[in-house]
């Protein structure tokens, strides 16, 4: 593992802007951002579902919404065999379906 990491180190690719990231920062930058997304999405969804203001239909809409993001989530991770974010993902979605269902 500690060569591929070396290697993916080593390799830097021009993107722009006078930046040349290599492989493994790339995948760095994007695991973190895999990371962060959900929680912030959730949050986002909490703070709206938890206002006076919001209406039913409306948190059904957001549920809606959250449901169908975290189900392709699932399965990308799920096609390339990651197992967090798989479990993290089938949680969620089964909190989201129970919600769903109840109405």
């Amino acid at each position: 593992m500690a060569a591929v990491m070396s290697a993916m180190d080593g390799v830097h690719t021009p993107m722009g802007l006078g930046m040349a990231p290599s492989l493994l920062g790339i995948q760095f930058a994007l695991a973190g951002t895999v990371s962060v997304l959900p929680a912030a999405l959730g949050g986002l969804t909490m703070m709206a579902a938890g206002t006076t203001e919001m209406t039913e239909p409306l948190v059904r809409r957001l549920t809606w919404f959250n449901a169908v993001w975290v189900a392709g989530y699932f399965a990308v991770n799920l096609r390339y065999q990651v197992p967090p974010p798989v479990i993290s993902g089938v949680l969620i979605e089964a909190v989201l379906v129970l919600r769903l269902l109840k109405g």
